[in-house]
């Protein structure tokens, strides 16, 4: 589904998503100039050693792996010895935390935030990766078409639908493999639409380790009319194949029943990938320079998450089937009176338990009405911005009381940094105009535009750029995984502060402003904030 509108508080800290799984004795780095972990001696339920734990974020992937197959065994003092102390990992520093701000009454809340059940390879390590670049309201990939192929470098990587299309920018020229089945097929997203012709013709991914993957006979769309796309190549659907019923329709207006098999189907049903599984990892973007993701067809690729793989199932019923949705049965919020106090109070934002989708290509992360008014209401001087964009803005040092947000979904806690809930200020000032980069306000990721009724959730973009995210279709289940980007300061950190450790960033390509610039164009026209040289 479309939709480009779409503190250091300490609770910043993994010592809330980490220290809290153990129980009170709490012991810290030596280094008192490097990050605090906080660790105890004691152990939470289902939970590795405390120093297979103390590694899961190290290099050595293997470790990570064992995680899984160590469950239930108890740490005990001989790890460390009774006077000995763990060492800093520089690995370690995205957990970032002030010894002993941790908020208060997150303990009960967090205790279960992370459940290390599930071992990290319960999916294969096999798949292809494919470079993904961010566009900062989307992230696009670049596909052939046809034999020979034709490039289209501007397809929207989407999740949250499920009809692949072209033709828009690039025109799509017909070779020998693209047939005209003679149907209709068309999409209205939440916000946009695409109609077209039906074709099948052979799809090609560029994997970057030159093992390219290639569907033959792949249903795809060509464009013949589409609305809010401009700038864009087309879309490269990710969602269930179910969401393509009803999507296609006979010369004579009449619906074909017919589902048309995904570019992830197809490429499984065809021997081309070992797992029918997509795995996205998208990067926060601090600045123009920031622009790289992957997205992995048949496995996982383990050098993007740090953590296991935390599952949940793919929720069913109508109309929630034909997403990758699921259950969300709590939404926490951790909040400080004033900027001054070292202690937190727990909102409960959700009062009923609902349901929600993931879309890599909304832009920002919808919030029920009721979750998006309580957290509007627990946040000083805020401020739904006007001329219909939706977009929450509100004083900067409101960002300072902001703790984690907690989300239970599948039943599972994920958690939602202060850092994560609002854009950076040089992303903001793009979206808004630069006027907003000295406005000394935030703009939130959190929007009440929803697509599902107003008690559904969307994760967008800006929520999935916080974890890796796992689509298994054969298991009919999503999986999360944290990454080193989950708890990064994006808000306070500048570009040059940042300290990158993906190896795929090294081919990453400089970005240039104008890629979003189409996409961004009606926003900014609404925004007070634009300046002339906009």
């Amino acid at each position: 589904m479309v939709n480009t509108q779409s503190s250091r508080a300490a609770a910043l800290s993994a010592a809330v998503f980490y220290g809290l799984l153990f129980s009170s004795t709490t012991v810290h780095c030596q280094d008192a100039t490097k990050p605090k972990l906080a660790l105890t001696r004691s152990y939470p339920i289902q939970q590795a050693p405390i120093k297979a734990f103390n590694n899961l974020v190290a290099a050595d992937r293997a470790r990570a792996l064992a995680l899984g197959r160590h469950q239930g065994q108890t740490p005990t003092e001989e790890y460390y010895g009774e006077e000995e102390e763990p060492e800093c990992d520089e690995d370690e520093e995205f957990v970032r935390v002030a010894s002993g701000e941790v908020a208060e009454g997150t303990t009960a809340n967090l205790r279960n935030a992370v459940s290390f059940a599930v071992a990290a390879d319960s999916v294969g390590t096999d798949g292809t990766d494919v470079e993904i670049r961010n566009d900062i309201t989307g992230y696009l990939i670049s596909i052939g078409v046809g034999e020979p192929a034709q490039t289209f470098p501007r397809l929207l990587i989407d999740t949250g639908s499920a009809v692949t299309w072209v033709n828009n920018s690039v025109k799509y020229i017909p070779t020998s493999t693209s047939v005209n089945t003679g149907n209709l097929v068309g999409v209205n997203y939440g916000i946009g639409t695409f109609r077209g012709d039906a074709y099948t013709d052979t799809v090609t991914l560029i994997g970057t380790d030159g093992d390219d993957l290639v569907a033959k006979n792949q249903g795809i769309g060509i464009e013949t009319s589409s609305t809010t796309f401009d700038g864009l190549d087309g879309i490269l659907a990710l969602a269930p194949k179910l969401q393509t019923f009803m999507s296609l329709k006979n010369p004579q207006g009449d619906y074909v029943d017919q589902l048309t098999p995904t570019v992830t189907d197809t490429l499984f049903e065809q021997g081309e990938i070992p797992e029918n599984v997509v795995a996205l990892s998208l990067i926060p973007r601090v600045s123009s320079a920031d622009n790289t993701g992957l997205v992995t067809f048949g496995g996982v690729e383990p050098s993007q998450f740090n953590g296991p793989i935390q599952w949940f199932p793919k929720a069913e019923g109508d109309p929630i089937k034909y997403y990758w949705g699921f259950d969300i049965t709590s939404v926490k919020l951790d909040i400080r009176d004033d900027v001054e106090s070292n202690s937190y109070r727990s909102l409960s934002l959700l009062p009923a338990p609902a349901q929600g989708i993931t879309d890599s290509a909304s832009t920002l992360v919808g919030l029920s009405a009721p979750t998006f008014q309580a957290y509007f209401n627990a946040i000083n001087n805020a401020e739904l911005l006007e001329g219909g964009t939706n977009f929450l803005i509100f004083p900067k040092t409101e960002v300072e009381r902001l703790g984690n947000m907690t989300f239970t979904i599948g039943g599972q806690d994920f958690l939602f940094p202060p850092a994560a809930q609002v854009f950076p200020t040089e992303i903001a000032a793009a979206i808004l105009g630069a006027g907003f980069a000295n406005s000394g306000l935030a703009l939130s990721v959190f929007s009440n535009t929803l697509f599902l009724g107003d008690d559904s959730f969307t994760l967008g973009m800006y929520f999935l750029e916080r974890y890796y995210s796992v689509y298994d279709t054969t298991n009919s289940r999503i999986g999360f995984a944290t990454t080193e980007y989950t708890f990064e300061d994006t808000f306070h950190d500048s570009a040059s502060a940042r300290r990158t450790k993906r190896a795929h960033r090294e081919h990453e390509k400089k970005h240039e402003w104008i890629d979003g610039k189409n996409r961004l164009g009606s926003l900014k026209a609404r925004s007070p904030f634009r300046v002339e040289s906009d």
